[in-house]
Formats: C-alpha cells, structure tokens, sequence
C-alpha cells in the first residue's frame, strides 16, 4: 500500500506543535506494516542546516493556482528508514515562522497545489493522501476540480485527521478564487464554505473519504456544542466517516532509562533515582531543595485552552500545600506576566522559565512527582504520555485524549495512574490538587503503586500504526 502523509510540520525538521511528532514517529512504524509511506512538507527557512545540508534536489517546475504562478523545487531526503520530500519557495517558507501570516491562506494554496503537481515528476503513485489540519485541507477539492481525469488520480482516497478542531483555516470566501482558481468548479467550491466564508479544514472533512481525530474521546466531543467550534451539526451530520484514534508516544525518544538530557537514568526497576533527578530539578529551578516535598512540573504553550486562568487561581492553594510549582512554557503575554511576578515573590516554592527547552522539560518530567494538565479541551495530548512514562502522576481535567489515557484515583485504587476533576472551574482543579497532595503525604505506598502503574502503560505506535493501516484499507 502507498500513502502520501502531508503535513506542515515534522520532527525533527521544524516543530511547534504535538502535529510534528506525530507526523515523525507514525510514518516510522508504518513502514513497518508493508507500506510504502512517503512525507511531504514544506522547506522552512528555519529546518536545521545539518538536515538541510543532506537533502538532494530531485527537479523544479512552476505551480499555477488561482491568479498566482510561482516557482517550486522538490528536495528529497532518505531519514530513518522514510523517504521526505521537501516543497520549496523562499517567497512562502523561509521565513521566522511556520504559520501567522496574513498570507497564510495563499502560501497554503500553493502547498496543497504543490503537492498534487509533484507526484508528475515523484513517479509516485499513493493509494491514500493522508491529510493533517487545515493547512492541507484543500487537497481533496482540488483533487476534484483538477485531476480526477488524470489515470494517476483518479482512484486516489484521501483521510483527512483532525488534529486541533479549533484552528479551520478560514478565510474570506474570494479567496477560493484569487487562490485556488475554483469558480468555475461551483459545485466544489460551495461545499468548501461555511458561514459564508472558505473554511479549509471543512473542505477536508467534506471531501474526505474517512475522517479521524487523534483520540476516541475527543471524536464525540466534536459533535457536541460545547467543543464543536461551531461545526458540530455538521460533524453530526458526519458522524457514518468519523473515527478517534489515540496518538502514541515515541517510546525510544521518550525513554527515561536513556535519556542523555537526565541527570541520572533510571526504569520502572530503579525509581530511587529518580529522587536525584528531582534534587536537581530544584536545584536548577531555583525552588528550595526538599527530597520530601511534592513537586508539581507543567510544560506547556501559556493559553486559556490550556488551563492558565485556573493554574493563577491555584498557586497560592499550591504554596499553601507545601509543593512546588515549576513551569516551562511561552504563550499569552498576560499570563507570562503573572507567572514571572509569582515566581519573583515566592521563589523558595515557584520557577517559571519562559522560553523553549526540550532538554529542560525532560528534566521536569523526569524530576516533578506530578504533571499538571487542567486543559479547557485537550485533543490528544503528549504531554500525559511522557509524564507517565517518567513516572510523574498527571493530574488533568477529564476532557479528549485525557479521558483515553489517565485512570484517575477516583476510579480506583487498583489501576490507577493520575488525578483528574470533571467540570472546568476552579473548585475542581484544587480538589485533584488536594488529592494528589494527600496521596504523597500520607500515602506513600498508594503513590509508589500508581507510579508503578504510570510507568507500565504503553502508549507505543505499534497498536496505534495497525489501527491505521486498518482505516486506510477501509
């Protein structure tokens, strides 16, 4: 079987979201499963030089899309066992970021237009495009509109994943012309509107063969109003195509026995030092160094979706209780603020560091007994996953993948693997705190069994890959 996984994001070449891990770590167990699975991509600016320097120039060619004739080169390069390809024009991606621009919906025009032209050249022929968020949601129309008549295409389905509801690509509906030159397809270009504007992820849904989201939860959560981002009726009306499957976790990557970002190593089978990591945590945070104080980490982008506005209300709870608090993360400037001003006035019990470092927030995970994730709605979620397999206990609210992957005490003692709270507000999250607090204080044996229980789940790709290759058959 041959797919085509298009994307806009892939680790390690550029990264800003739990999307590039994704698309790095399933096409790696695909390959696995009799697939020819091939990336493509756009070529950043910002791609490491090291990864760019290996990359070889298959051929260029001029794409034509709407009102728009522009230049793209095609660069391939052979990583870890799968082939990537490279859409390239400076004009579009070599710039400071992946997405934010007022042109986004033209670069992306030209991507997805891309896309399609190159497999001329590729000589390769997918049975499946598999298609992730807005950014490539314009494919199956085009597919439509423009090749359909070609032998090549003709039979092509296409999944289209759903990776975060709330970012559709929308856009003013002119630009379904300016950009994609789909006025005269009437019929394909009215299925791609919504609310009288070019939505682009509801172009994918509408024109895909099946669509999946990245947990089971997150999947009915979708067809409600309270997480539908206005397009629940219509992913009711959906519902016959629409799957969740669970995102996995790179377990090579995100293994604490080897990870050289730790100060000390360590398994399910030597969790004593574990305790090192957590003195060296609080020693590089700055927080007061306590073996025996409970010590909650976070890792996170600085957002309302993510839980701030409750995390501010319950840092003086926190303190309170005796834990420490230590953060990682960028995001809305008001909460930096705030977080920063914490931090300076109770720095014995709270460390923000607002910046990106993935060999710090190894060390967080590695070092906290907790991991904080009271999200406002949580797609998947990577972070959970990661933290368990450090062996620091999750304490999130029930919502999306959250629900798929953490057993919550309250559920019983027995498999238990972290702490959660049902409704959004404030009075929940400090009762899962509370709990946590008094499990790590008084019950230390309960706290080392759901640790144990934490670290032995296995979120791999394996099972996650053959339910994919099972949707692509379908």
């Amino acid at each position: 079987m041959r797919v085509l996984y298009v994307t806009a994001e892939c680790y390690p070449f550029l990264k800003t979201g739990g999307l590039a891990d994704v698309a790095f770590a399933l096409p790696q167990e695909l390959k696995h499963h009799a697939m020819d699975i091939r990336v493509v991509m756009p070529k950043y600016g910002k791609i490491p030089y090291h990864l760019k320097a290996q990359m070889n120039h298959c051929f260029h060619f001029f794409v034509e899309f709407g009102e728009h004739r522009q230049y793209c080169g095609i660069d391939t390069l052979f990583y870890e066992g799968v082939t990537y390809y490279f859409i390239d024009n400076e004009f579009y991606f070599h710039r400071d970021n992946a997405y934010g621009y007022s042109d986004d919906c033209e670069r992306f025009a030209f991507f997805n237009r891309a896309v399609l032209d190159c497999l001329y050249g590729l000589h390769f022929q997918p049975d499946v495009i598999h298609l992730n968020d807005w950014h490539t949601g314009m494919i199956g129309p085009l597919l439509d509109a423009y090749y359909r008549h070609d032998e090549r295409y003709r039979y092509v389905k296409t999944v289209m994943t759903i990776h975060n509801l709330q970012h559709q690509g929308i856009f003013a509906y002119d630009d379904i012309t300016r950009h994609y030159g789909l006025a005269m397809h009437d019929h394909i270009a009215e299925k791609c509107r919504w609310n009288g504007q070019l939505n682009h992820l509801k172009a994918g849904i509408e024109f895909a063969s099946v669509v999946s989201t990245v947990s089971p939860t997150y999947a009915h959560e979708i067809q409600t109003q309270a997480y539908g981002e206005g397009l629940d009726e219509y992913l009711r009306a959906h519902a016959y195509k629409l799957v969740g499957i669970l995102n996995g976790l790179n377990t090579s990557i995100y293994n604490p026995e080897t990870d050289d970002a730790l100060v000390v190593p360590y398994s399910i089978h030597t969790q004593d030092r574990k305790k090192e990591n957590k003195v060296a945590l609080q020693s590089e945070a700055g927080v007061n160094v306590d073996e025996y104080r409970p010590v909650f980490g976070m890792v996170t982008r600085l957002s309302d979706q993510k839980g701030l506005d409750l995390v501010m209300g319950a840092l003086a709870h926190l303190v309170y209780r005796g834990c420490q608090f230590i953060v990682l993360g960028t995001g809305d400037a008001h909460y930096e603020a705030m977080l920063a001003e914490w931090a300076s006035t109770h720095s014995h019990a709270i460390s923000v560091r607002l910046q990106f470092d993935e060999s710090y927030a190894r060390r967080i995970y590695a070092g906290s007994d907790f991991f904080l994730m009271p999200s406002r709605f949580e797609p998947c979620g990577l972070s959970q996953l990661i933290a368990m397999r450090y062996g620091s206990l999750p304490v999130v609210r029930s919502t999306g993948g959250l629900v798929d992957t953490v057993n919550p005490l309250h559920h019983g003692a027995e498999y238990a693997t972290g702490f959660a709270f049902q409704h959004y507000d404030l009075a929940g999250l400090i009762y899962a705190i509370d709990q946590a607090a008094d499990v790590y204080y008084d019950q230390q044996q309960l706290f080392m069994h759901m640790r144990n229980n934490a670290m032995q789940e296995n979120f791999s790709w394996q099972t996650i890959a053959a339910r994919c290759r099972m949707l692509y058959e379908r």
